[in-house]
């Protein structure tokens, strides 16, 4: 009952917050045990599909790599410049779901793990700062791994939103440009 008495005591926003992250911790949970959802989902939707498969592979509740599907997508017919614009938008809102756990649940992690964990991620920051977030989320690894994860470290340390917005931005489109221009170049493609 006590956790019904701190939920009533919460702002309309943080209900809210807590109301999305419950639904997409369901959607992941939904999408790790059905795995084949995801490529139905591209099948069945297109852009769309890529926008919803981007975004929940991009949060912490899924590892999935969303440049592993552009094989598939850019040999269906649709061409490189919207399939990296609507991977990049999906991956945005994921990782802005990530920063924004990490910003929330950083009091939690104060209060319920050691204090190192805040110290170190907010050494990280301050060692590395947007060049390194930056390096990390724009490098085309030779295989798709998701890195996604990471971004709630500048959460936790309260990286301004708006620089966290445009490094994330441009690392995706330059990483996602990289293996479109690959794929593309592979596969014989119009771009």
């Amino acid at each position: 009952m006590n956790i019904i008495k701190k939920l009533r005591g919460l702002s309309l926003e943080k209900k809210m917050i807590l109301f999305t992250i419950l639904i997409l911790i369901l959607l992941a949970i939904g999408l790790f045990l059905n795995k084949e959802f995801i490529r139905g989902l591209i099948e069945e939707y297109g852009l769309t599909g890529l926008f919803l498969a981007s975004l929940v592979g991009s949060t912490i509740f899924l590892f999935f790599s969303v440049e592993s599907l552009f094989p598939f997508l850019l040999t269906s017919g649709i061409k490189a410049i919207p399939v990296i614009g609507v991977a990049t938008i999906g991956a945005l809102f994921g990782t802005w779901i990530n920063y924004g756990l990490g910003f929330i649940g950083s009091g939690f992690i104060e209060q319920k793990f050691d204090h190192n964990v805040m110290n170190k991620a907010r050494m990280m920051m301050d060692r590395y700062g947007w060049i390194g977030l930056f390096v990390v989320i724009a490098m085309p690894l030779p295989v798709p791994i998701p890195v996604d994860p990471i971004t709630v470290i500048p959460g936790i340390a309260r990286m301004n939103f708006i620089e966290f917005t445009v490094v994330v931005l441009a690392g995706k489109l330059v990483k996602y440009g990289v293996w479109a221009a690959v794929i593309v170049g592979l596969i014989n493609l119009p771009f």
